[in-house]
């Protein structure tokens, strides 16, 4: 014959009262904290890529020189005029993001792999770039 006492019950009334409500004080701070994350995802989930590897042109050579005869910069780089330098074919991903040139728009580069820290490159397309320099060409002064 089987019969239940008090006495063999696995849990009394208050414990499983007790272990109830843990569960779903557990369940309510997952919720929240699922809830505060999905609000906060564009934070929480930013890629930045420091290198130049799948940015987009942004600068293209002019075609025909300026009429004056005298090089024209390039662009302003805290507040100091860049001219073109020379082409060069360097890897994207040797290529770190330096900085913005002074009007927010052409992102600047420097090469990882040389010794010279004080390069600046312009991406013209993938694998290509423009070296910057703070003189006109020799050839055209």
């Amino acid at each position: 014959m089987t019969s239940t006492s008090d006495d063999q019950k696995l849990f009394s009334a208050k414990t499983a009262l007790i272990l109830g409500a843990t569960l779903l004080a557990g369940f309510a701070a997952i919720a929240t904290s699922a809830s505060v994350d999905r609000r906060q995802r564009s934070q929480l989930e930013r890629l930045d890529q420091p290198t130049a590897a799948g940015d987009p042109v942004t600068y293209t050579l002019p075609t025909t020189p300026p009429d004056s005869g005298k090089p024209e910069p390039v662009l302003l780089f805290k507040g100091a005029p860049l001219y073109a330098s020379e082409k060069e074919s360097l890897s994207d991903a040797s290529m770190l993001k330096t900085a913005m040139d002074d009007a927010g728009k052409i992102q600047l580069y420097r090469c990882d792999k040389r010794k010279k820290q004080h390069e600046i490159y312009l991406k013209l397309a993938p694998g290509e770039f423009l070296e910057l320099a703070p003189e006109p060409p020799a050839a055209a002064r």
